[in-house]
């Protein structure tokens, strides 16, 4: 997965935080459905955001994205879908080396 510049590649793995506590939340039964939704639609969100900080600084690893299971909880998300599209387009129009 080292691919790209070192602080992407960190920003890419703090993504992972608020994705690993989506799945906290959603199991927590003493916190109201209602409150449990938003703050999984919350974590989400920045997880989502921070991908897309990763890749605005260099990140371009399109096949962890799509392959690894520490993004299955975002993977559906049409933000996360948007990020995925947009790497492929880069990577297909790049010239070949």
């Amino acid at each position: 997965m080292r691919t790209g510049n070192p602080d992407a590649v960190a920003v890419l793995f703090a993504s992972r935080i608020p994705v690993a506590c989506m799945g906290l939340i959603e199991k927590d039964e003493e916190l109201p459905a209602e409150e449990r939704g938003q703050a999984v639609e919350s974590l989400a969100r920045r997880a989502i955001e921070l991908v897309c900080v990763a890749v605005a600084q260099g990140f371009h690893n399109v096949a962890e994205l799509k392959s690894s299971q520490n993004f299955n909880a975002i993977r559906g998300r049409a933000g996360f879908q948007e990020i995925v599209r947009e790497l492929e387009r880069k990577a297909s129009s790049a010239p070949a080396r």
